[in-house]
């Protein structure tokens, strides 16, 4: 069903090729074949919202499925509850060192921090109104990452030493910022795994650092990125 929703968002969009929509929307190829071939087993809300996006700018928004219909076919895929949505990622097989001692952090608090990600409700307005002729931002919005169509490509290809080297440098070697934007890029286009390497090395990281990355973070209004950052560094 979520697969034939998507061929429809595609479709309303005037039918390009996959490729003209990965040019588009910044989506990867292989996540949106993924996508309307019914394999993408977690697929990111983000992702479908652009798609949403997208669509709704090529046609009537009567004709389309309406984001909170779309929102409960995502859940139906991924299988998550609403009790699971608001679960702590704390689990008790915490590592002792701290997140800038080097030591990666184990396994289960990746998964677990990756899963509070995908089912985490960001607000869709901030706190406190804002100053007048200031437009907030929404989490589609994603601040440009220029190393992204490389790994895309890598990725794609299946030249997974290649895509290694650019997220341990994105994640662990460069600036704060661009760490950041790294994150946002990779995970409002559906690429899971790689949000989960780019938390892993970032945690590594000083906690100067840490916390300088989910400032970036929250500044681009992504909170549910910045609190599986922190979530998985205080498990650390």
């Amino acid at each position: 069903m979520l697969a034939e929703v998507v061929r429809d968002l595609i479709s309303a969009m005037g039918s390009p090729s996959l490729r003209q929509v990965e040019m588009t929307c910044h989506i990867s190829k292989s996540v949106l074949s993924a996508l309307v071939n019914g394999k993408q087993k977690r697929p990111s809300k983000h992702v479908l919202e652009i798609l949403h996006a997208h669509a709704a700018e090529h046609t009537e928004q009567r004709d389309l499925l309406p984001l909170e219909e779309l929102e409960k076919l995502r859940l139906e895929v991924t299988g998550y509850s609403s009790q699971a949505r608001r679960r702590c990622v704390a689990c008790p097989a915490a590592v002792s060192a701290s997140p800038s001692s080097g030591v990666e952090p184990a396994k289960e608090h990746v998964e677990n921090a990756m899963q509070h990600l995908r089912t985490t409700e960001a607000p869709s307005v901030l706190p406190v109104p804002q100053p007048r002729g200031d437009r907030q931002h929404t989490e589609t919005e994603a601040v440009a990452w220029p190393g992204f169509h490389g790994l895309a490509a890598h990725i794609e290809a299946g030249r997974t030493h290649d895509a290694a080297i650019i997220l341990r440098y994105a994640g662990h070697t460069a600036a704060p910022q661009e760490t950041a934007a790294a994150m946002v890029s990779c995970e409002s286009s559906g690429l899971e795994e790689a949000v989960g390497d780019l938390l892993k090395y970032a945690v590594r990281r000083s906690d100067r650092d840490v916390m300088s990355i989910a400032s970036s973070l929250l500044e681009q209004h992504c909170y549910a990125l910045a609190g599986a950052l922190l979530d998985l560094a205080l498990s650390a």
